[in-house]
């Protein structure tokens, strides 16, 4: 499996930033990372051993992503570190296979640290790496795997934000044959959610930072439709406080119609085909119809330099009045002479 990096910070110079960018990553899909993780806003909560985690694709990638606090600050606040990696959404399957070996190992996603100086750092294109890790063991619960399965196409699983919560994310992780990675937001808020919801990703497992219990919930209303009775994991550890928004909230996270909702000023655009997630896990979507080919640093930068590109406007054509007139004058000129 080919995969790239990404680093999205800001500096003491620079605000948040692409410093480091895969080849096929546009400045759109970097400004809806921004916003949607705007929405998170206590930053200094999310510990670097213990961040917020998400799987979810966008444009032509599938990323994986580990927000945490930089333990830098500007202007009195925490900085957010977005790091991770992108695959390839033709390569889903292998990505699918690959996924619990990061998750077990989250320092495989770091990139900040490869950097030897952020404040003087220019952005880049990451290079194409290969993965050469190998999958990880199962984590042995199949009923309760087997149950997200059996109900992912009307529900979603809730976790809490803590370490029985994460075990829990790593066994469904860990069902080797997904034809594409199952989408998870671990560690963020309904106002989030409702961000990544309002692009049409489609989350599969949620984790809220206040929630206690795990649970399953309806995709289509929210509210509750079932426990998590034989969850295989304690936690000993308390719960991480909730995260506040950075807009006023539209309404209180433990209501259920406020789960995954995002107000809308305007009518929605009518939405695409409806794929069920259990489908999307066992064929993946055919969004990109060729093997994107292995490039070179200088391919990459050639692909994004002819793409930023404004092609000319064309010669004038057809007939000009005023060119016309001009040439009968000259005409005429030569003739006196």
């Amino acid at each position: 499996m080919r995969y790239e990096q990404f680093l999205f910070t800001r500096n003491q110079e620079r605000d948040f930033t692409a410093f480091v960018r895969p080849a096929a990553l546009t400045n759109k899909d970097i400004s809806t990372i921004g916003n949607i993780f705007n929405y998170v806003h206590e930053i200094a909560r999310l510990a670097r051993d213990f961040p917020s985690v998400y799987c979810f694709a966008l444009g032509e990638y599938y990323l994986l992503v580990r927000h945490y606090n930089s333990g830098r600050r500007h202007a009195g606040r925490a900085i957010g570190v977005i790091e991770g990696i992108a695959v390839h959404q033709s390569e889903g399957g292998d990505f699918a296979r690959a996924l619990p070996d990061f998750m077990a190992d989250l320092e495989q996603l770091n990139v900040v640290d490869t950097l030897p100086d952020l404040e003087s750092q220019a952005t880049s294109l990451s290079p194409v790496i290969i993965w050469q890790g190998s999958a990880a063991p199962r984590l042995p619960n199949d009923d309760f795997v087997g149950e997200f399965l059996g109900r992912i196409d009307e529900d979603r699983l809730f976790l809490p934000f803590s370490q029985r919560g994460w075990m829990m994310l790593r066994a469904v992780l860990s069902y080797h044959p997904y034809a594409a990675p199952p989408l998870f937001a671990f560690g963020t808020n309904s106002s989030a959610l409702g961000e990544f919801a309002a692009r049409g990703i489609d989350m599969d497992v949620v984790s809220y930072f206040n929630t206690d219990l795990p649970a399953y919930r309806s995709r289509a209303t929210g509210h509750k439709s079932g426990p998590v009775l034989d969850f295989p994991w304690e936690d000993p550890e308390p719960a991480i406080a909730p995260s506040m928004a950075i807009r006023p909230p539209t309404g209180d996270d433990t209501i259920p119609e406020f789960l995954g909702e995002r107000p809308k000023a305007a009518p929605a655009a009518p939405p695409p085909p409806a794929v069920t997630p259990r489908a999307r896990l066992d064929k993946p979507l055919d969004l990109i119809s060729d093997e994107t080919p292995l490039l070179t640093i200088r391919e990459m930068r050639d692909r994004i330099r002819a793409e930023s590109q404004v092609e000319p406007p064309p010669p004038p054509t057809g007939f000009d009045p005023l060119r016309w007139i001009v040439r009968l004058f000259e005409s005429l000129i030569s003739k006196n002479k």
